[in-house]
């Protein structure tokens, strides 16, 4: 589960996060960085491209141009040479080749370890550039493993730029702030549901089964109440008791018998063969 919720991490910063800017202000003109549109602003009719370090580089730096936006390819081929086929239908093509020091649709020098490219647009054999403002669109095909220099070429700064740069960054916080509650719903998520088996897993016991437990636990009560002994007769504890022994019965249970004259007996009373002796001596 780790590894999925880490791809769905990844795909989603891969769609936040955008590329570079194709091209960045540099002294001395505008550096090309990477393959993309681009918009340039070129000071007078001169184009012209600078790559240093001449001897340690390779590959073909390709650029794409808008000549005639009204045009077809095949109605530039007819009037101009340096019409590729991989560029957009509207647009011509120059290049320098890196491997061999040479150029198409635009002259090349080499000297000092650096290579030098220069479009001439008045020329009858170059397609010329669509120009609106001083800016001019181009599309980079190919480039080289070293950086490339437009000789005193500028980024456009006006007020579309600046809004559209707004706009982008906006969108950015945007998908940012999205992205983020996203992430937190489903980490919410994720932790109720691992709450929710683990209450699942304990034993919950009924009240009732609670309830005979204590039951089970206190002391049993007596059904009668506690009596106090009753008192004894102070008279009956004075007069002993003969003891008989037991007789056995046809159901064989044993009683005992107790003399009546015993209980009601006073000992104060004289015994009748006294009084009669007596009698007889007067």
């Amino acid at each position: 589960m780790h590894s999925s919720f880490t791809c769905i991490v990844m795909f989603l910063s891969a769609n936040v996060i955008k590329a570079a800017d194709v091209a960045r202000e540099v002294e001395g003109g505008v550096q090309i960085l990477k393959t993309g549109p681009i918009q340039l602003f070129v000071p007078g009719d001169i184009l012209s491209f600078t790559i240093k370090n001449a001897e340690n580089c390779r590959g073909v730096f390709k650029i794409c141009y808008v000549s005639e936006p009204l045009k077809s390819r095949d109605e530039l081929r007819r009037h101009y040479r340096n019409v590729g086929g991989s560029c957009p239908q509207d647009s011509c093509t120059i290049w320098m080749d890196l491997n061999y020091k040479v150029g198409f649709g635009l002259g090349t020098q080499f000297h000092d370890n650096t290579f030098y490219g220069l479009l001439v647009e008045r020329n009858s054999n170059t397609c010329p550039r669509y120009i609106v403002d001083g800016r001019s669109n181009f599309t980079v095909w190919e480039m080289p493993n070293c950086p490339v220099i437009a000789d005193g070429a500028q980024l456009p700064k006006d007020k579309e730029t600046i809004n559209e740069k707004k706009s982008d960054s906006s969108k950015k916080w945007i998908i940012a702030i999205c992205v983020g509650l996203g992430l937190l719903l489903i980490i919410a998520v994720v932790v109720g549901f691992c709450l929710c088996m683990r209450l699942k897993k304990k034993p919950v016991h009924p009240v009732n089964s609670v309830r005979q437990v204590q039951q089970s636990t206190l002391p049993p009560k007596s059904n009668g109440s506690h009596k106090k002994p009753a008192k004894s007769n102070p008279r009956s504890m004075t007069s002993p008791l003969p003891r008989t022994p037991p007789s056995k019965t046809n159901n064989s249970e044993t009683k005992l018998e107790i003399p009546r004259n015993s209980l009601h007996s006073n000992p104060r009373q004289p015994h009748v063969s006294d009084s009669a002796t007596s009698n007889d001596t007067i």
